[in-house]
């Protein structure tokens, strides 16, 4: 009983399996799903309003504010092309790599899992031209996108036209 006790009183762990990857499944565009891996999901929140962005990009609809943070936000469809940009989409899933968070609005978040990677099938493999940002085909269709591709894309972090980080210059005051 002591044992059990101090099992449960450890602080929650991600259990993961060898060769898996753990995704959120979400949906947008009339039921259309994805899936965003686990590891770079920082937050979901409530779409309560956006400040939005004049002339910005198609797919940058607009910033959010996280804990003191301006966060530049994208319509998951629009970048995906699969519809127009729609800042009345319910959900903000916000992906972070430790430099530059991401928002995208999204429908619905549907599950946390773990996606084999004997389960995801290339593009390749299941005959799609896709979009630039996906990595493969899971079970039941679930598209599974490369996070670190939709952070890096300038047309969405908001640094269009800034040197790359390396060659910023240094803030003296």
């Amino acid at each position: 009983m002591e044992r059990r006790a101090a099992a449960l009183a450890k602080p929650h762990q991600e259990v993961r399996e060898a060769g898996t990857t753990g995704v959120v499944t979400v949906s947008v565009a009339g039921g259309r799903r994805y899936a965003v891996q686990l590891e770079h999901v920082r937050r979901v929140l409530r779409n309560t309003g956006l400040s939005r962005l004049p002339a910005s990009a198609g797919e940058l609809v607009g910033l959010i504010i996280v804990k003191g943070e301006a966060v530049p936000v994208a319509d998951l469809g629009a970048v995906l092309g699969v519809s127009g940009p729609d800042v009345t989409r319910p959900l903000v899933v916000v992906l972070d790599d430790g430099s530059s968070p991401l928002g995208l609005l999204v429908d619905e978040v549907i599950e946390t899992m773990q996606l084999p990677a004997d389960d995801v099938r290339g593009r390749d493999q299941v005959g799609t031209q896709g979009t630039f940002v996906e990595l493969g085909i899971g079970p039941d269709g679930v598209v599974l996108l490369d996070c670190d591709l939709l952070l890096a894309d300038v047309r969405l972090n908001g640094t269009a036209g800034a040197p790359p980080p390396a060659t910023r210059p240094a803030h003296h005051p």
